[in-house]
């Protein structure tokens, strides 16, 4: 996808109607548009939003989007139109997408219409109902990702602040799709659909019982459907409610009053949380090590008695039985009651007796050998529970001493809770804070209650399919219908592999990626980690500073365009390229890291449009100088921020 140009009219400060071209040439691919605070940068972007999705963000009304100027000079009975067009390349054919408002002022009040929506492809308009236009649109570029490629300061500043908080989830949904990844999830999730319904199935002419089995396992599906929605929905108001603790935490860390004890406990609370991260896997690891050596530990009375019993259990010396002695020469010397030196002897004579103590050692039986091996066996076994007592004792220690850095952590989190109340103008904020984590904590009850409730359906319902089971396969019918719910299965555990595979090589890809546009932007400070669910992380002693945390924001997009670039090089037409509208993005960096940025984005991007304040935008000038492609001006009229010109550089 390419953008070409965009055409304003009556939108906002652009008063009358205003086109930008933008630079679509693979070598020159920035299209830079710089101007003052107020001059219309952000609108730009909110009139690409507003085109595309009849949605505009970080405006206190959003409905108020005719010029103001024009509302003046308007007189009752007029009707004025606002009007967004965006023309784009995609898979080799041109769109020219438009929404339109018309405004009408009748008694000095001005009303205005529902936006109406047109496309044309190649100069056709082939899309006149609503909702097929707005799919196509979504086709072309999903709302949900528009998000990472028109993308203001304000929500590059909010994903840095959600990495550094270490809840990024977001990113997942954006590299699920932009990778292509979801094609393999949704056939995951109709293939398991698929099977489900297998499970329901009944065969003609089933018996009473049958039929009882086959309604239970419908009741049990309902009921593990109801309560993974219910898990959905814990999950939901968690995610809503860290989003909220996220802004308030942010909002907090800029009052005066409260940003020294926010950041106190900001820091705390993250302590904190490695404390209660190290005792749980201490625990694990004295819980294991117990059990590992507790079966040695209680047995060693019993086995140290057992290995005295077989210290004793035989006084006779190896070394004076005959070699190769056997039992059953023993045998024949015994039923003829003569050695084979011709001496006789009887059953309760010395001679008898020592025989039949050399009978416990010689083969077949050698239980001298086996003595042995018993007793080294045992003296082993003895050894494994020695320390059992002083390791656990240990253990016990350390994890006590972490306990007691909770509780101090703890008591310092509920000071510096106090010290936040009490300032006048974060109270209310605080207050709030807390209420979010109390429903975060019930949350997370609620939903590990449930995801117990599900493991035991789970159980039921193995228990269930397994008895329908045995009974279908009494029918030629039945085991037919076992037959494709296998090979279903197997159809599911091929794309289960094959995302799991792709989705591996990917992340690794992008982990890669990102770790290398990092050390462009900020040097290799410390590497980046992206987990399966694609939270994205950077472990620091002293957490992230917001320069970094908005580095690793370009770096995650940097990577993320590199791959999709790499792969479109590769003739794998499966990834879709996006251009990167950005307005505002340098405003934390110093000279040094907006270069390196520079230097990135025109590379892993098909198409780079900057929105940029004077002062940033003079060092972007410089630095990516032969890279663009055509630059705007942003001039307001009469210094007035009712109207902006657009001039062409």
């Amino acid at each position: 996808m390419i953008i070409k140009k965009i055409i304003i009219e009556n939108f906002r400060q652009f008063y009358g109607i205003h086109t930008i071209e933008f630079s679509t040439d693979k070598e020159k691919n920035v299209t830079l548009i710089m101007g003052d605070n107020g001059t219309g940068k952000t609108t730009i972007g909110q009139a690409f939003t507003w085109c595309l999705y009849s949605e505009v963000k970080q405006l206190k009304k959003p409905d108020n989007l005719l010029s103001s100027k024009l509302q003046k000079e308007m007189y009752d009975g007029w009707n004025r139109d606002l009007a967004v067009t965006v023309v784009l390349i995609h898979n080799n054919k041109t769109y020219e997408i438009k929404r339109k408002k018309t405004y009408h002022k009748e008694n000095g009040i001005i009303k205005d219409a529902l936006p109406q929506l047109t496309i044309s492809i190649d100069g056709d308009i082939s899309y006149k109902t609503s909702d097929k236009q707005e799919n196509l649109i979504n086709e072309i570029l999903p709302k949900e990702l528009s998000e990472y490629f028109f993308l203001s300061g304000e929500k590059i500043d909010s994903m840095s602040t959600e990495i550094q908080s270490g809840k990024s989830k977001d990113f997942e949904n954006a590299v699920n799709t932009l990778l292509n990844l979801d094609y393999y999830k949704d056939a995951i999730k109709h293939l398991k659909s698929i099977s489900n319904d297998y499970d329901t199935l009944s065969i003609d002419n089933s018996s009473e019982y049958e039929k009882k089995l086959n309604e239970n396992i419908n009741t049990l599906l309902f009921k593990k459907e109801d309560k993974d929605n219910l898990v959905k929905t814990k999950n939901d108001s968690i995610a809503y409610n860290t989003e909220q603790e996220i802004d308030i935490k942010s909002k907090l860390r800029t009052m005066h009053s409260s940003k020294e004890y926010q950041e106190q406990k900001d820091y705390e609370e993250k302590k904190l949380t490695n404390l209660n991260t190290g005792v749980e896997e201490e625990r694990n690891r004295a819980v294991a090590y117990f059990i590992n050596k507790a079966p040695y530990f209680f047995a060693k009375d019993a086995m140290s008695s057992s290995l005295e019993t077989l210290r004793n259990a035989s006084s006779i010396k190896t070394d004076d039985i005959p070699e190769k002695l056997h039992a059953d020469l023993i045998d024949w010397i015994e039923k003829g009651h003569k050695c084979i030196c011709g001496r006789a002897f009887e059953n309760d004579d010395d001679v008898y007796k020592v025989l039949e103590e050399w009978r416990k050692i010689v083969p077949p039986e050698s239980l001298g050998n086996i003595i042995t091996s018993m007793k080294s066996k045992i003296i082993d076994k003895c050894s494994r529970g020695d320390d059992l007592f002083s390791d656990i004792e240990l253990k016990t220690k350390i994890i006590n001493e972490k306990n007691s850095d909770i509780e101090e952590s703890e008591e310092k989190v509920t000071s510096l809770e106090d010290k936040i109340r009490d300032s006048d103008d974060t109270s209310e904020l605080q207050s709030r804070l807390e209420k979010y984590q109390q429903e975060d904590k019930d949350f997370y009850t609620e939903k590990d209650e449930l995801v117990q409730e599900i493991a035991n359906i789970n159980l039921e319902l193995a228990k269930a399919q397994r008895e329908k089971n045995e009974l279908m396969l009494k029918s030629s019918e039945g085991k037919k219908i076992i037959r494709c719910k296998e090979i279903t299965n197997n159809l599911l555990s091929y794309f289960e592999d094959e995302l799991s595979k792709d989705e591996e090589d990917k992340r690794n890809k992008l982990i890669a990626a990102v770790n290398d546009a990092f050390k462009n932007i900020y040097g290799n400070v410390f590497p980046i980690s992206i987990d399966e669910t694609y939270h994205v992380s950077a472990k620091t002693e002293n957490g992230l500073s917001p320069g970094q945390g908005m580095s690793i924001v370009f770096s995650f997009l940097s990577g993320l365009l590199k791959i999709i670039k790499e792969n479109d090089e590769a003739n794998q037409d499966s990834l879709e390229s996006y251009p990167l509208v950005l307005d505002a993005p340098f405003s934390v960096f110093d000279k040094k890291r907006i270069k390196a940025i520079c230097e990135i984005l025109p590379r892993v991007s098909e198409q780079v449009i900057i929105l940029i304040k004077d002062t940033d935008g003079d060092i972007a000038k410089e630095e990516m100088n032969n890279k663009i492609g055509v630059s705007y001006k942003l001039l307001t009229v009469n210094n007035s921020e009712e109207e902006t010109n657009i001039e062409k550089e």
